[in-house]
């Protein structure tokens, strides 16, 4: 295998396994090693094979004893320092972490990859909600199969560059590349110097110098970047992996929409993701999505917090590579963190590292909320109008569980009109931040927010919104059957006259049963 001796053994190894036509599953069902194992290999996490491992494996890929031996010298040569070695933006991005689940969302990657779909595919949810992971399985999967894969994403709106996140797509992508292949890239494309400026050096035409009409220098600008997509494509064809497409503009979406609709000479592909709880039906992604999927182009799958069979096992893999010393507190907050965490991938990560990270794992009695998870909610909250926020202030006080009646009361005394707290309700429902329960009842989306938001709450103004929130079940007709409810409302909200005569009713009927 030419140029074998300049690359890792991961890299081997994962040439190998192509040429054989294994998945990374397969390989690790003949060989008897785990699909992880063989995925740590490949994308250099674990460096060092052992010689029984990859004799395991040589035998799986039937390799010659050339081959063989190949592969074994690789795995004795040390690694280039970190300095001089070359990594692809995506490698670097963020860890690698396990997919469990997500079976309909994996079959929907193999139809976009073998053209049995629409060659657009969008995953959208919440955040958190594990939409960037299944964006690296699929390019991992891409790579696998013969596809050019080229990454980006955008950012928020208040720092967007002009066609994010076309810039980063095509910026990141010929970083990774060596400068030889540039010429051979960018052949017939020179209009993207408009786009990127500092591309002018490896053009082989010159750059254009004549001014046209606006929307005529957009149209060639777009065949710039199909005829790019067209040039470095791989066996399969070309794959575009975009994130967080909620914070795109209208430019970045008018390419989309273009390339989507050109028939180029290879296949393009594009799999992204956006948050749905950020856009609104009048945004230009919702509107664009809405034509795509018209002229079955696109196809959207809304993603679900994972059920608890997976939220089991995805929790047990992240806290099983804790020393074995640290388990049994894990063992002892495996459970807290389930409750807690809604189904949510990405709270179940960040509480695993917390309890990963304390040697104790529990603060106060209870678990704490990551910072990160805590950070990642008020961003959610800070993003609502004020009525939306102080809906989840009361909720908060309230407990896990609150009425419509409530809420609506207790808002009414802070001075916001019924349409103001029905909008504010509106909109913490849409960032899904609450959920209905039933017909008239709301209940957090996952303890987590209710916690980060009591916890936020000043003294004082805890105390007031328990008053009130107390005043408001009192006016209720089953307030009689919520005694110890409304002791506990009126204690926190310093009314310990108020508290009593239900703190003894609460007492007289625990006696009874």
């Amino acid at each position: 295998m030419a140029g074998a001796e300049s690359v890792s053994v991961g890299e081997l190894l994962k040439r190998y396994r192509i040429a054989a036509g294994l998945t990374q599953e397969e390989l690790a069902e003949r060989a008897g090693l785990s699909a992880r194992a063989i995925r740590a290999l490949e994308s250099g996490d674990r460096r060092a094979p052992r010689r029984d491992t990859l004799a395991l494996l040589a035998s799986a890929l039937e390799l010659t004893s050339a081959d063989r031996a190949r592969l074994e010298a690789r795995a004795r040569q040390p690694r280039l320092p970190a300095s001089r070695q070359v990594r692809s933006p995506a490698s670097v991005r963020r860890p690698r972490l396990p997919l469990v689940g997500r079976q309909r969302e994996r079959a929907l990657i193999n139809n976009l990859l073998s053209g049995d779909s629409s060659p657009m595919l969008l995953f959208a949810g919440e955040p958190g909600i594990g939409k960037s992971r299944l964006l690296d399985e699929a390019a991992d999967r891409a790579s696998e199969l013969g596809w050019a894969v080229l990454t980006g994403g955008c950012h928020r709106r208040s720092g967007q560059e002009p066609y994010a996140p076309w810039m980063s797509v095509l910026t990141s992508f010929l970083a990774a590349r060596p400068p030889e292949r540039h010429r051979h890239d960018l052949q017939g494309c020179a209009w993207l110097v408009k786009l990127l400026p500092e591309l002018g050096a490896y053009m082989l035409a010159p750059a254009p110098a004549w001014t046209l009409p606006p929307d005529q220098e957009r149209r060639l600008l777009f065949a710039a970047v199909a005829r790019f997509l067209a040039n470095v494509a791989g066996p399969a064809g070309t794959l575009l992996v975009l994130d967080d497409l909620h914070w795109a503009g209208v430019d970045a979406l008018d390419l989309l929409a273009f390339l989507l609709r050109e028939s180029g000479e290879r296949p393009v592909r594009f799999i992204g993701a956006y948050r749905d709880t950020d856009v609104s039906a009048q945004d230009p992604l919702p509107m664009l999505l809405a034509d795509l999927a018209r002229d079955g182009l696109a196809v959207s799958a809304s993603l679900t917090p994972l059920d608890r069979d997976d939220a089991e096992r995805l929790l047990a893999l992240l806290l099983d590579e804790a020393p074995v010393g640290e388990r049994s507190a894990q063992s002892a907050t495996r459970g807290g963190i389930l409750a807690r965490a809604g189904g949510i991938p990405y709270n179940l990560v960040s509480c695993a590292q917390e309890a990963r990270m304390s040697s104790q794992g529990i603060i106060s009695g209870e678990l704490a909320v990551p910072w990160s998870v805590a950070e990642s909610i008020r961003q959610r909250v800070a993003s609502l109008p004020e009525p939306g926020r102080e809906i989840l202030a009361i909720a908060a006080v309230a407990g896990r569980q609150a009425t419509r009646a409530t809420l609506l009361q207790v808002a009414k005394t802070l001075g916001y009109e019924e349409s103001e707290t029905l909008r504010g309700l509106e909109a913490a429902s849409r960032a899904r931040l609450l959920v209905e329960d039933g017909e008239s009842g709301y209940v957090f989306a996952h303890d987590l927010i209710r916690e980060t938001l009591e916890r936020d709450l000043s003294g004082a103004r805890g105390a007031t919104l328990n008053r009130r929130v107390a005043e408001a079940l009192e006016q209720q007709p089953a307030s009689r059957q919520r005694a110890a409810e409304l002791a506990w409302h009126f204690a926190r909200g310093d009314e310990l006259s108020r508290a009593l005569p239900y703190a003894l009713r609460a007492g007289d009927r625990a006696e009874a049963a």
